[in-house]
C-alpha cells in the first residue's frame, strides 16, 4: 500500500503561449484591405481627405479589435503598408515626429482598449461565479433537506450528481460508485449522463493501484485527478473503453466515512483533457462530504444501489 498522505495528481503539461505571428500577419492583411476599402470609400465622398490619414485610422481600428499582442503588430504593419503605399502623398512636415505621434497614439489606444476588455472579462467572470455560488448553495440546501427528511441515500446521491452537472462551468458527466461489502469492488450507483454500456462495464470494478481513476482513488483513499486519459498509465487497461465513449479526463474523489474508511467514489468525467482548478476541488469536496453524510445516515450502507 502507498505511504499515508500520498496523493496522486496527474496534470497536463503547462505551456506558455507566445503571440501568434501568423495571426498577426493575417490581421495585418485584413487591416490593409479594410484600410484600402475605407480610404477609397471616403475618397468617393470627399476627395480632399488625405489617403494616408484614412489608412492609419482603419489600421488603428483593426489593431484595437485585435487585442494587445497582435494589435501592436497590426498597427506597425499597417503603418509600414501606409508608408510604402502613400509615401509620395505624405506632407513635407511629416517626419520622425509624425512617426512618434502615431506609435504613441497606437500604443496608448490599444492599451486602453485591452484594459477595458480585461475589466469587462473580470466583471463577467465575477457575475458567473456569484450566480454559480448561489446555485450551489441552493442545491446544497435542497440536498441536505433530503438527508434531514430521511430520504433514501440513493435519492440524495442522484441529487448530488444532478447538482454538479448543472452548475459546472463546462460540460461534466458525474458518477457515484459505492464500495461493495467485500471491500474490493466498486458498484454502480448513479451516473445518468454516462452511457449505459460504460456504466455496465465498470460495475463491479476491482480496486487497485492502477485501475483508472476510481479504482485507484478507492484503493489509495486519496483523490486521483487524471487530466488526460489517453496519456495516463492509470488508464492503460481502460483507455479504449473511455475512448469509445468520448471520455478524455476523469477526476475521482473517495467518499470517506467518519471512521476514515472508503464508502465509494465521486467522479467527474470530461469530454476533453482538463486538469481541475481550485474551485472545482472545493465544490467536489463539499459534495463528497454530503454524500458521506447521506450514506452513513442510512447505517453506513455499502454496495450497489
Amino acid at each position: 500500500m502507498p505511504q499515508p498522505g500520498t496523493r496522486v495528481f496527474h496534470r497536463l503539461p503547462v505551456y506558455t503561449v507566445e503571440p501568434n505571428t501568423a495571426k498577426a500577419v493575417g490581421l495585418g492583411a485584413i487591416c490593409a484591405v479594410a484600410a484600402l476599402a475605407f480610404r477609397y470609400s471616403i475618397g468617393l465622398l470627399d476627395p480632399s481627405v488625405p489617403p494616408f490619414a484614412t489608412f492609419l485610422v482603419a489600421s488603428m481600428v483593426t489593431a484595437i479589435l485585435a487585442g494587445a499582442a497582435a494589435g501592436f503588430a497590426c498597427a506597425l504593419l499597417g503603418f509600414l503598408l501606409a508608408w510604402v503605399t502613400f509615401e509620395r502623398q505624405l506632407p513635407d512636415a511629416f517626419g520622425w515626429g509624425g512617426i512618434a505621434q502615431y506609435v504613441i497614439a497606437a500604443a496608448v489606444t490599444i492599451w486602453i482598449a485591452d484594459e477595458y476588455r480585461r475589466l469587462l472579462r473580470r466583471v463577467q467572470d465575477r457575475e458567473k461565479a456569484t450566480a454559480r455560488q448561489m446555485g450551489l448553495v441552493e442545491a446544497e440546501n435542497r440536498t441536505l433537506t433530503l438527508v434531514a427528511a430521511d430520504k433514501p441515500f440513493t435519492e440524495t446521491l442522484a441529487s448530488l450528481v444532478r447538482t454538479i452537472e448543472e452548475y459546472s462551468d463546462q460540460r461534466v458527466l458525474a458518477s457515484v460508485l459505492l464500495l461493495d461489502p467485500d471491500g474490493e469492488h466498486l458498484r454502480h450507483c448513479s451516473a445518468p449522463s454516462l452511457p449505459d454500456e460504460y456504466n455496465d462495464a465498470i460495475d463491479g470494478l476491482r480496486i487497485g493501484p492502477e485501475v483508472g481513476s476510481c479504482g485507484t482513488a478507492a484503493f489509495m483513499a486519496k483523490p486521483v485527478y487524471v487530466a488526460d486519459i489517453d496519456a495516463d498509465p492509470l488508464w492503460r487497461e481502460y483507455r479504449d473503453l473511455a475512448k469509445r465513449h468520448g471520455l478524455r479526463a476523469c477526476w475521482s474523489t473517495p467518499i470517506m466515512s467518519r471512521m476514515n474508511t472508503v464508502l465509494g467514489t465521486f467522479a467527474l468525467y470530461h469530454l476533453e483533457p482538463r486538469a481541475p482548478e481550485p474551485h472545482d476541488i472545493e465544490i467536489v469536496t463539499l459534495l463528497v462530504k454530503i454524500a458521506a453524510l447521506a450514506i452513513e445516515r442510512e447505517g453506513g450502507s455499502r454496495g450497489c444501489c
